[in-house]
Formats: C-alpha cells, structure tokens, sequence
C-alpha cells in the first residue's frame, strides 16, 4: 500500500516493514527446523543402518549354536552389542532331529543422551557335538 505523503514521497509505511520482517523472521525459523530435523533423522538411520549391518555380520560368523549357547556381548564403532541364546523348545525328543536355538540380538548406541536399539531374533541349529558325530556315525 502506497501513498503519497504531503511532502510527494512514497514508500512502505514502518508497520508495513515490521510485518514484512516478521513474516520473514518466521520462514526463515521453519526453514531452519526443518533443515535440522532432516539431519538428525538422517544421522538416527545411519546409527541403524550400522546396527544392523552388525546383527547380521554377528549372524554370519556362525553356523549354528555350541549345544552350551550363545552368549556374548560387545562393543564396535560406539554400538553396544549383545547376543543371547536359548534351547528351541521341540515336541519330539528324536535323536534324528536338530536340536534348535533360539538366539536373540540386541544392539544400543547413544546419540546425545538418547539411547536408542534395534533388537531381532531367529533360530539356529546346534552345532554337532564330537560326541554327536562319533554317536551317529556307528
């Protein structure tokens, strides 16, 4: 909204200026909430994106479960890991059957103050025994 004022100059009156800041002022803080909510969620998805790659090397460095369990816990790249194990429940108490475990795998970091985890489960064979082997091969 122009005018003329009486001495023929024109312009943005200061209440014009003081909302036009203020409207400014506010989109450049969404902006900026916006910006580093994005970089946050970001970094949170890489944290767990590397926990995950972690659950699954963990996995792959065995192919199955000592018939004692698996217990172990430790620490890599600022990610605090932990696998425990538990005999798989069966119905049948055949000799011909594998026994199972259930093994599960948790692993935290912190970020912050804020404790976050990924947590997973599955179930492995138990690793033949000498005993086992020599057993059933007669």
């Amino acid at each position: 909204m122009r005018r003329l004022t009486p001495s023929g100059q024109s312009g943005f009156s200061l209440l014009e200026m003081m909302v036009a800041l203020a409207i400014v002022g506010v989109s450049l803080g969404l902006l900026y909430r916006v910006s580093g909510g994005s970089v946050r969620l970001v970094g949170e998805l890489e944290m767990q994106q590397k926990a995950l790659m972690l659950m699954d090397s963990l996995l792959d460095s065995r192919d199955g479960v000592p018939a004692s369990g698996w217990n172990d816990a430790g620490q890599t790249a600022g990610l605090a890991w932990r696998v425990q194990s538990e005999p798989w429940p069966t119905p049948d108490k055949d000799d011909r059957q594998v026994p199972l475990h259930h093994v599960f795998f948790n692993v935290q970091w912190s970020d912050g103050g804020r404790v976050h985890s990924v947590s997973t489960d599955t179930v492995l064979p138990e690793l033949k025994s000498p005993d086992r082997v020599a057993g059933g091969a007669q």
